[in-house]
């Protein structure tokens, strides 16, 4: 089946959603929201948010190659008599984005696996599709766009031919699984891990998991689970669910179908031995990726991918930007940017690896504050600080409401307070600058926060303060 699009076809398929276009015969194959991502022969969809309307960069996207414009009806001016360039007026621009991908994913034949969990999603999706892409043709998400905007857009993206699907999910609150399950109709599901997270309206991790488990609860007999068999409010899970599913585990603990033992976890990267007794290297950071590698090595196998592909991929594959992420700054200064996201037990993974570090130098961690905790938040940062100051770190740059929470705990564990700097973000990249400055040591800074604090833009101001950008 064709997974080509035009105007008349969606005209014809989804009523009153195409009012007006000037080439209703046009194929249409990949889409953007964004100019500053738009590649030539996108067709352009002016979306408009709470921040921003994408109307006001329709000159913008055909100047940088869009080959057609999608525009709302209320945008008070017909383009579409322009016969350059394809238009499409709509009764709305939200809707033709859902509703069109809602038609194109019943185009789709191939299996979709839908990776969900509270941290963690993107990387086994990116290690999982590197993974099976030595084998199949797989299509994945672009990056984290796994809310019900981002996954409608990757949907609509989906214009070749594949073998095999994985798609992220990403849940804030009940019922948004529920939504994109809908419209992802995944063949089978993994489950990274139930965490701390986003409990402002979740508010437990029961009700993570309760939210995360009706990925299984849609799945058909027969169809893959893939869950973390480590984790003990999994131990029940087949008599919770009460479906035929084919369920495998992975981890650490020999028990599960799929476990990985670290060898060594080091600046290189990691050494794994596998339970048949070879062993697989990475250049991924810390612990907990070596526990992402587990969960994407069993999706790999379970596929049948060859061991040798596996281990040639593993070792190729590098890390992307916000996620654990090494660079080399100067001379005597190493950073390591973890700054895409940050949760109570994301942070502790990072602290862990970089106090169990043999470096050479000074340890600094730069942090601020973990998003959506609801009522928990002081509570939880405070507990982080209290753990915090049993790690081998020199000292914590931190900003951010909450904060100063983390600060009480590692104050109340016996922190040296003169160790501890605590201002506004605006003043942190010069007092970072400056601080660099006064150890004559190597230095390594550990950069952590959720995406809400904008650490990466701290990061580039530090670049800035120190003459490198």
């Amino acid at each position: 089946m064709s997974l080509d699009l035009s105007p008349a076809e969606i005209k014809a398929k989804i009523p009153g959603l195409v009012l007006k276009t000037n080439k209703p015969g046009a194929p249409l194959s990949t889409f953007s929201i964004d100019t500053r991502t738009l590649k030539k022969g996108d067709i352009f969809i002016a979306l408009k948010g709470q921040n921003h309307d994408g109307h006001k960069f329709i000159k913008d996207a055909l100047a940088l190659g869009a080959k057609g414009v999608v525009y709302d009806s209320d945008f008070g001016c017909d383009l579409e008599n322009n016969s350059g360039f394809l238009f499409l007026k709509v009764s709305s621009c939200h809707d033709f984005i859902y509703k069109t991908a809602q038609y194109r994913r019943e185009k789709i034949d191939f299996p979709i696996l839908a990776i969900t969990g509270s941290c963690g999603k993107t990387t086994v999706k990116e290690l999982s599709a590197a993974l099976l892409s030595s084998k199949f043709c797989t299509y994945r998400n672009y990056l984290n766009q796994n809310n019900m905007l981002g996954l409608s857009l990757n949907i609509l993206n989906c214009s070749g031919r594949y073998d095999f699907g994985l798609f992220e999910l990403g849940i804030s609150k009940k019922g948004d699984m529920d939504e994109l399950l809908r419209l992802l109709k995944p063949k089978h599901g993994l489950i990274t891990n139930v965490n701390p997270v986003h409990l402002e309206y979740l508010m437990d991790e029961e009700g993570v998991l309760e939210e995360k488990l009706k990925l299984f609860e849609y799945l058909k007999d027969g169809s893959y689970a893939f869950y973390p068999g480590d984790d003990i409010r999994f131990k029940n899970l087949k008599n919770r669910l009460k479906k035929r599913l084919n369920f495998k585990t992975f981890g650490f603990k020999d028990r599960n179908d799929y476990w990985l033992e670290v060898n060594a976890a080091d600046m290189q990267g990691l050494v794994l031995k596998f339970k048949n007794g070879d062993f697989l290297r990475s250049s991924l950071l810390g612990r907990h990726n070596a526990f992402n590698i587990s969960a994407a090595l069993a999706v790999a196998v379970e596929f049948g991918v060859d061991f040798n592909s596996i281990s040639k991929v593993l070792s190729e594959f590098k890390s992307f930007d916000g996620r654990m992420k090494f660079e080399k700054f100067s001379d005597d200064i190493d950073i390591i940017n973890d700054g895409y996201n940050s949760n109570p037990a994301a942070l502790m993974c990072g602290l862990e690896f970089i106090s169990g570090l043999d470096y050479d130098g000074v340890k600094t961690a730069v942090l601020s504050d973990m998003l959506e905790l609801g009522e928990r938040s002081g509570q939880e940062h405070y507990n982080a600080g209290s753990l915090a100051c049993g790690m081998k770190l020199d000292y914590y740059f931190c900003y951010g409401e909450n904060m100063k929470y983390f600060i009480q705990g590692l104050k109340d564990k016996g922190f040296r307070s003169d160790r501890i700097v605590y201002l506004d973000v605006d003043l942190m990249a010069q007092r970072l600058f400056k601080h660099t400055k006064t150890i004559a040591e190597n230095k390594l800074l550990f950069f952590k926060a959720s995406c809400g604090m904008n650490i990466i833009s701290l990061i580039n101001r530090l670049k800035v303060a120190a003459g490198l950008q």
